[in-house]
Order: structure tokens, then C-alpha cells, then sequence
């Protein structure tokens, strides 16, 4: 067994399994055509649940454009307009997302009632906002200033280690954005996001085998896959608390780093490559068994490290949430350009403008007042008598 400086917790994965039981006895009689809204994550799961019930996903409805009209999870996935174009008295439609409002409301303009068409299957935000499976009492939590100067301590041994070994690596999602726009975190953001090329993020892996204070944790050294495709490079010295579906999690108080993979530029080869790659994901997010689990991410990671990033003119990660949108051009990257981020100067892709520009669209252009609020589940001790 590998050396694991975390601890999973199973309540709301528990809580998930529940309520998709008490769904299928509710539903039974199979009268319901039931619809999947959203390719998250979560998603793929509940897919894979419902897969030959009387509840099996006959198709998916998305917002992001670009993944109407692809295949996911072997279903078809269309605009949520479908359903407003021929409604449907008998839909299903299944919520699991921390945009729930959001989407209820858009459903309930087609005219389809929330607890008669609209189901969530589990009440994400409610649960993520749930730390009653641990006990953190006498400990000093940190504040989010006190959580950034950790933050910011990674990212500074990050640095040195990719000077002192000649490792690339490249703020990236929010935190390039927050670079280039704020020169800093976004105001309302508080979390860190870091793409590495996954030779250089195995690399980075075992430099810090013999380090004290600062570990990585990843599907590459543990025996879990953590979801998003992420692994979290660690402050030892903390203890953080990750409420986040389909993982729980008790480590050190991290930054989120990516690896970069190479992918195959051939336009049916890619699609392949994007249908295998979320089904050997899924098969590591519904292992029960341990030997299952571990067999499932040795597979995925051995179909991850076929396509050699040296050699792919395209890079990216298909693990993460817009996994269509995190393809891209390598020469979009290069060896990038130093910009600030607070008090550090840290690399960001050198063709930073395509690279944002591809994410966010306008990405100089500030979101609405009520938009802006961060999306991140944690709680973050200092380190002392655990």
C-alpha cells in the first residue's frame, strides 16, 4: 500500500447512493423518460447508476455549446431547448450541480415543475456546505488571508523546484485569469489551479517523496483517483477539509495541480480518445472494492501516458469540468512568460491572450455583481495535535 497523506470520508457519497435507491423504488412502475441535465462529473455517475433500469438516461441536456450534439456516457447530448421545442408530461429530468437554481429556474420557464418533471438527486451546495462528519474542535481555522499565504508558500516551492530541475509549469483557469487581470487572486476566488506537463508532474511527484513539509497527492501516487483530473500538491503543515462531490477528503491545505497529457490530433482518434478516457474515469468513481479501484486508475493512467506529450501537437486534459474546452494547441503554452501573482512572479502560457480568450471569451470584462462569489468547498486548521 502506497503512503497516503489524506483521508477519504464516504458521507456524502453514502448520502448519493441513497437517494438514487429511493429514486428507482419511487419510480418503479417505469413510466418516466428520464433525462440527464449536465455532463459533470456526476453526471457520468448517475448515468452509470440508472444504466439498464427502469430509469436508464435516454439523453443528455447541456448548456456549453460545444457538447451539444456529441456523444457522452453512450448518450446524445442536446441543447436544453429540446425540451422546450416538445415537452414531454412523462420527462424525468435529473439535477446534480451547484448551478441547481439556475437550472430549475431555466426548466420551469418551459413549463416543467420542480418535484413532479424537475428531480435533484442529491442537493449539491447543501451538502457540500456539510462538515458534520468531522470534528475539528480546538483547532485554529484559517482565515482566507491566512489560507492564501499558504497558498502562496506552494506555489513558491513550485517555482524553485521548476528552476532548480527544469520543470514548466503555468498558472491556468482562474488563476492565469486572476494574473493577468488582478495581477493576484480574483477578489472573490480562493483557490489555485496549476497545469503541469505530466512528465514534469511525475517528476515533481518524486522530488518531493523526501520533502517534510510539501507532498503531492494524485492518482500517479496514491490508490484513489480524486475527480476533475487534479491531483493536490500539499502543505503538510495544515489540515484541510475537501467537501467535494464525489470526493471527501482530509489532507493538508492544497493548490489544485493538472496534468497536462498529450492528445491525439486526429479528429475520430480524439473522439475516441475523449469517449475512453471519461469511460475508464468512470470506472475509478464507481469501484466499490479497493482491488477494483486501484485496477481502474492503473488503466486509466496507462491509456493517459500512451499519447507522449513530446510528440502531440495537441495538449490538454479531458478529466477536467469542460474537459471539450481544455484541448489545446501546444505551441499555445511554449515555456512560458513570467507575470505577477501578488508577491510571486509565476509562469503563465506564453500565448496567455489565446489561452484565456478560449476559456472565458471576454475575459477582461468583469462577470455581475451577483456573479461573483466563489465556488470552493474547504475548511483549513493549522497542523497541531493530529
Amino acid at each position: 500500500m502506497k503512503k497516503q497523506y489524506f483521508e477519504i470520508h464516504k458521507y456524502a457519497f453514502n448520502i448519493f447512493n441513497q437517494n438514487i435507491n429511493e429514486l428507482l423504488e419511487k419510480y418503479k412502475d417505469g413510466n418516466r423518460e428520464c433525462i440527464m441535465f449536465g455532463t459533470s462529473i456526476i453526471a457520468e455517475m448517475i448515468v452509470d447508476k440508472l444504466k439498464d433500469t427502469v430509469l436508464d438516461i435516454s439523453f443528455i441536456i447541456d448548456n456549453a455549446k460545444m457538447r451539444q450534439g456529441m456523444t457522452v456516457y453512450d448518450k446524445k447530448v442536446y441543447a436544453p431547448e429540446k425540451l422546450n421545442e416538445e415537452f414531454n408530461d412523462d420527462y424525468l429530468i435529473l439535477i446534480a450541480s451547484g448551478f441547481q437554481n439556475e437550472m430549475i429556474t431555466q426548466l420551469e420557464s418551459y413549463g416543467y415543475k420542480y418535484g413532479k418533471h424537475i428531480i435533484k438527486v442529491i442537493d449539491l451546495p447543501e451538502l457540500m456546505n456539510d462538515y458534520s462528519y468531522v470534528d475539528r474542535s480546538g483547532l485554529h481555522k484559517l482565515s482566507r488571508d491566512e489560507v492564501k499565504d499558504v497558498q502562496l508558500g506552494i506555489l513558491q516551492k513550485i517555482k524553485e523546484c521548476a528552476i532548480k530541475y527544469n520543470i514548466n509549469y503555468y498558472l491556468q483557469s482562474g488563476t492565469a485569469l486572476g494574473a493577468i487581470r488582478h495581477k493576484g487572486y480574483i477578489p472573490w476566488d480562493d483557490d489555485v489551479d496549476v497545469f503541469i506537463p505530466i512528465d514534469d508532474y511525475l517528476k515533481l511527484i518524486k522530488i518531493l517523496e523526501e520533502d517534510e513539509q510539501y507532498k503531492i497527492v494524485s492518482q500517479f501516487n496514491t490508490d484513489y483517483y480524486f475527480g476533475w483530473g487534479f491531483g493536490y500538491m500539499v502543505d503538510c503543515n495544515t489540515i484541510c477539509d475537501v467537501n467535494k462531490f464525489p470526493i471527501q477528503v482530509t489532507t493538508g491545505q492544497s493548490i489544485d495541480l493538472f496534468p497536462l497529457y498529450g492528445i491525439p490530433d486526429d479528429e475520430e482518434e480524439k473522439s475516441y480518445y475523449i469517449k475512453r478516457v471519461k469511460e475508464l474515469e468512470n470506472n475509478c468513481l464507481i469501484a466499490v472494492e479497493d482491488n477494483e479501484r486501484i485496477k481502474a486508475i492503473n488503466e486509466l493512467n496507462e491509456f493517459l501516458l500512451k499519447y507522449k506529450y513530446d510528440e502531440c501537437k495537441l495538449i490538454g486534459n479531458v478529466l477536467m469540468p469542460f474537459f471539450v474546452k481544455d484541448i489545446f494547441k501546444k505551441e499555445m503554452f511554449g515555456d512560458g512568460v513570467e507575470k505577477q501573482f501578488e508577491n510571486l512572479q509565476l509562469m503563465v502560457p506564453t500565448e496567455y491572450d489565446a489561452y484565456l480568450k478560449q476559456m472565458y471569451g471576454d475575459y477582461m470584462q468583469l462577470p455581475p455583481e451577483e456573479k461573483r462569489v466563489g465556488e470552493h468547498f474547504y475548511h483549513t486548521y493549522y497542523n497541531k495535535g493530529i
